[in-house]
């Protein structure tokens, strides 16, 4: 598994690509080198506070997943959770970072859990690989990150009450939660947010957006939130078209956003046409000199 990562990761290196389209500024894909609190708008990196309390705190190891099976509502009955290495030794609050899978993670959240285990995120936390911490604006930064299984197609209510839930039993930094999805994951990512965007810092979407019913309603609401926003999507899809996520950063920039989506188009040639998360979430992947974590962590919902 290992080696097949390392070669993954020198085939990530040669890629460089870039595509583009009619209005959509797309960034091209580069050689990798409790209640949901009122909010405001998201901050900009330069305004955020960094002499934050226990910052200088520094994890050494990865952090480690285990499985939790707990009914929480009618769609999610069990999931996954992977703690910073130090935080029974802190009493620091972490950024929670909320992963949803696709359609092929569906379960009962008891002996289904480990289909998560299969892409993304909890596959980089299984395998031991996902970094301990990362280094913003000069702040030390570990997620606490949690992986719900759903027993069917979830309603954006339902996926609130599992963040209500982790905000009630772990120590969330409630101006620092993160949602990402992929594929059928990336819709409900951007369905959740469009209801709720005042609850996240930031969210990335991977080969799945909102479908285009009252998509102008929607964008508006998560530009009016100034909600930072990454689509991830290859170019030749062939399960959701590369078309759904090019109208979906349409809407939202002619809205004229302040704080601009990006949009990471990848060539597909010679590789599963629908999967765009591994790229995305491997830590490797940087644009601007940033993966998807670093990009998250610029930014933070500043509380009232």
């Amino acid at each position: 598994m290992r080696l097949g990562l390392l070669r993954y990761v020198c085939f990530l290196l040669i890629i460089n690509a870039s595509t583009s389209c009619k209005k959509t500024n797309i960034v091209p894909a580069p050689a990798p080198s409790a209640e949901i609190p009122d909010s405001t708008p998201v901050d900009t990196p330069d305004s955020i506070p960094v002499n934050t309390p226990d910052s200088t705190i520094e994890e050494s190891l990865p952090p480690t997943l285990s499985a939790v099976t707990v009914n929480i509502n009618d769609a999610v009955k069990g999931y996954y959770k992977a703690l910073p290495s130090k935080y029974t030794a802190s009493e620091k609050n972490y950024p929670l970072l909320i992963f949803l899978h696709g359609g092929g993670g569906f379960g009962n959240g008891q002996i289904d859990l480990p289909l998560l285990l299969n892409e993304g995120i909890p596959l980089l936390l299984d395998q031991k690989i996902f970094p301990p911490e990362f280094v913003v604006n000069d702040e030390h930064f570990s997620f606490i990150h949690l992986a719900p299984q759903f027993s069917r197609e979830p309603t954006p209510e339902e996926v609130m009450s599992f963040i209500r839930y982790a905000i009630g039993n772990f120590r969330i930094d409630s101006s620092r939660i993160y949602l990402t999805g992929m594929s059928n994951g990336g819709k409900i990512t951007c369905n959740v947010a469009e209801r709720h965007p005042e609850a996240f810092a930031a969210i990335v979407a991977m080969a799945g957006v909102s479908d285009t019913t009252d998509l102008q309603n929607k964008c508006a609401r998560i530009v009016n939130s100034e909600l930072p926003v990454w689509v991830f999507h290859n170019d030749h899809d062939q399960v959701t078209s590369v078309e759904a996520s090019i109208n979906f950063i349409d809407a939202i920039n002619d809205l004229h956003p302040v704080v601009a989506p990006r949009f990471t188009i990848f060539p597909s040639e010679g590789l599963l046409g629908h999967d765009a998360w591994t790229r995305a979430t491997n830590p490797v992947f940087k644009e601007d000199n940033r993966n998807i974590y670093e990009w998250m962590l610029q930014y933070r919902r500043i509380q009232q």
